[in-house]
Protein backbone atom coordinates (compact mmCIF):
# COMPACT_ATOMS: atom_id res chain seq x y z
CA UNK A 1 0.00 0.00 0.00
CA UNK A 2 1.49 3.63 -0.44
CA UNK A 3 -0.24 6.94 -0.62
CA UNK A 4 -0.86 8.21 -4.36
CA UNK A 5 -2.21 11.83 -3.56
CA UNK A 6 -3.43 14.21 -1.23
CA UNK A 7 -7.71 14.07 -2.32
CA UNK A 8 -8.97 16.74 0.16
CA UNK A 9 -9.39 17.30 4.25
CA UNK A 10 -11.57 14.86 6.76
CA UNK A 11 -14.71 16.02 8.06
CA UNK A 12 -14.17 14.41 11.28
CA UNK A 13 -10.62 15.35 12.14
CA UNK A 14 -9.44 18.01 10.01
CA UNK A 15 -6.57 15.73 8.76
CA UNK A 16 -5.63 15.21 5.12
CA UNK A 17 -7.39 12.11 3.27
CA UNK A 18 -4.87 10.63 0.73
CA UNK A 19 -5.73 8.53 -2.03
CA UNK A 20 -4.11 4.45 -1.56
CA UNK A 21 -3.79 2.62 -4.24
CA UNK A 22 -2.89 -1.50 -2.91
CA UNK A 23 -0.29 -4.25 -4.60
CA UNK A 24 -3.85 -5.75 -6.48
CA UNK A 25 -4.18 -1.91 -8.12
CA UNK A 26 -7.18 -1.39 -5.75
CA UNK A 27 -7.80 2.31 -4.90
CA UNK A 28 -9.17 3.92 -1.51
CA UNK A 29 -9.57 7.19 0.11
CA UNK A 30 -8.14 7.20 3.66
CA UNK A 31 -7.62 9.75 6.42
CA UNK A 32 -4.32 9.80 7.01
CA UNK A 33 -5.18 9.88 11.39
CA UNK A 34 -5.12 6.57 12.72
CA UNK A 35 -7.64 7.21 15.41
CA UNK A 36 -9.90 8.66 12.88
CA UNK A 37 -10.67 5.27 11.56
CA UNK A 38 -14.67 6.37 10.05
CA UNK A 39 -13.50 8.08 6.58
CA UNK A 40 -12.38 4.89 4.77
CA UNK A 41 -14.47 4.87 1.37
CA UNK A 42 -13.55 2.85 -2.31
CA UNK A 43 -13.19 4.02 -5.32
CA UNK A 44 -13.23 2.75 -8.75
CA UNK A 45 -10.44 1.03 -10.08
CA UNK A 46 -10.82 1.97 -13.65
CA UNK A 47 -10.31 6.15 -14.99
CA UNK A 48 -8.27 8.97 -13.77
CA UNK A 49 -8.92 10.69 -10.94
CA UNK A 50 -9.39 14.46 -10.85
CA UNK A 51 -9.87 16.20 -7.41
CA UNK A 52 -12.35 19.29 -8.09
CA UNK A 53 -11.53 20.87 -4.71
CA UNK A 54 -14.95 21.14 -3.90
CA UNK A 55 -16.81 19.70 -1.32
CA UNK A 56 -20.35 17.70 -1.24
CA UNK A 57 -23.01 19.69 0.69
CA UNK A 58 -23.92 16.21 2.51
CA UNK A 59 -21.34 14.29 3.30
CA UNK A 60 -18.49 17.12 3.08
CA UNK A 61 -16.43 14.99 1.66
CA UNK A 62 -14.48 16.20 -1.68
CA UNK A 63 -16.01 15.71 -4.70
CA UNK A 64 -13.59 13.63 -7.30
CA UNK A 65 -14.26 13.63 -11.10
CA UNK A 66 -13.75 10.06 -12.97
CA UNK A 67 -12.46 9.97 -16.27
CA UNK A 68 -12.96 6.47 -17.74
CA UNK A 69 -10.44 5.34 -19.87
CA UNK A 70 -10.77 3.69 -23.52
CA UNK A 71 -8.49 0.87 -24.18
CA UNK A 72 -6.89 1.10 -27.56
CA UNK A 73 -4.96 -2.22 -29.53
CA UNK A 74 -1.28 -1.82 -28.46
CA UNK A 75 -1.89 -1.40 -24.61
CA UNK A 76 -2.56 2.63 -25.06
CA UNK A 77 -5.68 4.23 -23.56
CA UNK A 78 -7.69 7.27 -24.25
CA UNK A 79 -9.25 9.55 -22.38
CA UNK A 80 -13.37 9.76 -22.64
CA UNK A 81 -13.75 13.33 -22.01
CA UNK A 82 -17.68 13.24 -22.57
CA UNK A 83 -18.70 10.15 -19.74
CA UNK A 84 -16.78 11.95 -16.66
CA UNK A 85 -18.84 11.27 -13.70
CA UNK A 86 -18.18 12.20 -9.95
CA UNK A 87 -17.85 10.63 -6.71
CA UNK A 88 -18.11 11.12 -2.97
CA UNK A 89 -18.20 8.43 -0.66
CA UNK A 90 -20.27 6.39 -3.63
CA UNK A 91 -21.03 7.62 -7.35
CA UNK A 92 -23.31 11.20 -6.90
CA UNK A 93 -25.84 9.48 -9.26
CA UNK A 94 -26.91 7.44 -6.90
CA UNK A 95 -27.80 10.09 -4.18
CA UNK A 96 -31.13 10.99 -3.36
CA UNK A 97 -30.70 14.65 -4.38
CA UNK A 98 -28.81 14.42 -7.11
CA UNK A 99 -31.68 16.49 -9.09
CA UNK A 100 -31.62 19.27 -7.00
CA UNK A 101 -27.96 19.68 -6.18
CA UNK A 102 -27.11 22.28 -7.56
CA UNK A 103 -23.35 22.29 -7.25
CA UNK A 104 -23.64 19.37 -9.48
CA UNK A 105 -25.07 20.83 -11.71
CA UNK A 106 -22.25 23.50 -12.16
CA UNK A 107 -19.49 20.25 -12.08
CA UNK A 108 -21.22 18.99 -15.25
CA UNK A 109 -20.99 22.14 -16.87
CA UNK A 110 -17.35 22.60 -15.95
CA UNK A 111 -16.72 19.26 -17.51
Amino acid sequence: MFVQEFLGDCPECGDEICLIKTRNHKRFAKCINEECGKTVYAIPKAGSIEVTSVLCPITQLPILAIVPNLRLPGGQFRRQEKKVYFWVNKPCFTCRKVDSCQLHKDLQEDY
